[in-house]
């Protein structure tokens, strides 16, 4: 599991009018625009509190709606991850980890790419503390990639799309 269980504890999501009201306050924290001096602990905040939704009962009751607010989301969550103050970007990087763990098999394939591929890329920056720190995340990451492919996978099999290595399809 995801090292931040201790530090962040589940938030009480009543109603999903709550959780819409959550998702609404991130996503004006966490756009897209480029992070100042001035709302970095502003977006810190906003990560620790979406990793506490994440945790709570909201997955299992209105998981629908939380993986949409997710997808939403997701490209805020990067700037984040990409961050070069360290330790809003290693928050970034565990809260994505939760996500793989609590959410990884209901992700669309956006909000995993756009998840996925930034990992990657992340992994491969100069900063050692950042890169150490997805190599410790590859097991609930791995998690989220399995997931999520075979799920992707087999609806493509289900469905005739998958064409194996020599264009026939593919039998399991």
């Amino acid at each position: 599991m995801a090292n931040t269980d201790s530090v962040v504890p589940a938030i009480s999501i009543t109603s999903l009018k709550d959780l819409e009201k959550d998702l609404s306050g991130l996503l004006k924290v966490l756009d897209s625009r480029k992070e100042t001096e001035a709302d970095w602990e502003l977006r810190e905040k906003a990560l620790l509190h979406l990793g506490g939704i994440i945790k709570s009962d909201s997955v299992s009751c209105y998981k629908k709606r939380l993986v949409q607010g997710l997808h939403d989301l997701a490209e805020g969550i990067v700037v984040v991850l990409h961050s070069l103050r360290t330790s809003l970007s290693l928050k970034a990087i565990s809260l994505i980890t939760d996500i793989g763990v609590y959410l990884g098999s209901f992700l669309d394939a956006y909000t995993f790419d756009t998840f996925f591929s930034n990992l990657l890329r992340c992994s491969s920056q100069n900063n050692p503390t950042t890169m150490d720190n997805v190599g410790r995340q590859k097991q609930p990451t791995t998690t989220l990639c399995l997931h999520l492919s075979q799920d992707n996978l087999g609806d493509a099999r289900a469905k005739g799309e998958f064409k194996g290595s020599h264009g026939e399809n593919s039998q399991s």
